[in-house]
């Protein structure tokens, strides 16, 4: 079946929020390797060039798999150690703040003054939906093989939100 795979370990079926993949469609969701914690588009550490080698090894990226990445230098770092350069996609980007930095690591996507537009550019259940929209277009048509989706802990919360059933306000993270 269709199946969704955080590496640190959740999996489950993208069958709710409008995001079907195919019979036999099988999304790899993963975390981007560490980055420094400079500025808000940082390069992977030397840690986080490991993990992403890890992670190459893990997965094995075939030649019909397609790889897309969020446009965030960690993001494509990790996407390309994986052994390409991948399709980058700004609807997978993080959450966007004006607020500057890392929204994954401030907030974890559960606080509920994300439900609303404040400070931020989009609301939570805004960005939820700009991501939902990015998966769809990137299963239609389905690709012949695995879709591996290099991103930031944000949107994989996303993603698994669908795959739970999760409302955008019920407070958790992943």
């Amino acid at each position: 079946g269709a199946t969704a795979t955080h590496r640190a370990g959740a999996a489950g079926s993208l069958l709710s929020g409008g995001v079907t993949p195919p019979d036999g469609t099988t999304v790899l969701l993963v975390r981007h390797g560490q980055p420094e914690r400079r500025g808000r588009d940082g390069v992977l550490t030397a840690l986080g060039s490991q993990q992403a080698a890890a992670t190459a090894r893990a997965i094995g990226l075939q030649r019909r798999d397609v790889l897309v990445s969020s446009t965030r230098r960690r993001a494509v770092q990790t996407a390309t150690a994986l052994g390409r350069v991948p399709v980058e996609v700004a609807g997978l980007d993080e959450f966007r703040s004006a607020q500057g930095g890392p929204e994954e690591e401030r907030f974890g996507f559960a606080a509920p003054g994300l439900l609303h537009r404040g400070d931020a550019e989009e609301s939570l259940p805004q960005f939820q939906e700009r991501v939902r929209a990015a998966l769809a277009t990137l299963l239609d048509p389905p690709p012949a093989a695995r879709l591996v989706v290099v991103v930031h802990s944000g949107v994989v919360d996303a993603l698994l939100r669908w795959a739970r059933g999760t409302d955008s306000a019920d407070l958790w993270t992943c």
